[in-house]
């Protein structure tokens, strides 16, 4: 169940079409939440994140990394899941590989492993 509602949203990203277009299939799929919606929840503002007004521009992850861990080693011994997604065997990755803001996110580890995570 939950690798068909993760390549669902493979799909319904690659297809550019948004979570709140995607029907709510599973129960997954229904608590699908676009980060910028959770970050707006919290009161952070588009221009916490975006330098540029208006937004146009992917975050990078200098911008991510501000907030949520300080570096990559930081950010990956937050992560408590084994194996830990956050230290990659291929070092340390752009945050945008799976985290999508305003797009639903995406699991790059699933294209070679089968995993059971909900990427935020």
């Amino acid at each position: 169940m939950v690798r068909t509602a993760a390549m669902l949203l493979l799909a319904l990203n690659a297809a550019g079409t948004w979570a709140a277009d995607a029907p709510a299939t599973t129960a997954q799929a229904r608590k699908a939440t676009l980060l910028a919606e959770r970050h707006k929840a919290k009161e952070v503002a588009c221009s916490d994140c975006h330098a540029e007004q208006p937004p146009a521009k992917v975050v990078g992850t200098a911008q991510c990394l501000s907030c949520h861990g300080k570096t990559h080693a930081k950010l990956a011994a937050a992560t408590h899941s084994e194996p830990n997604p956050h230290a990659s065997h291929q070092g340390d990755q752009d945050c945008n590989a799976c985290h999508r803001a305003h797009k639903p996110s995406v699991d790059q580890c699933a294209q070679c492993h089968v995993t059971n995570w909900t990427v935020p």
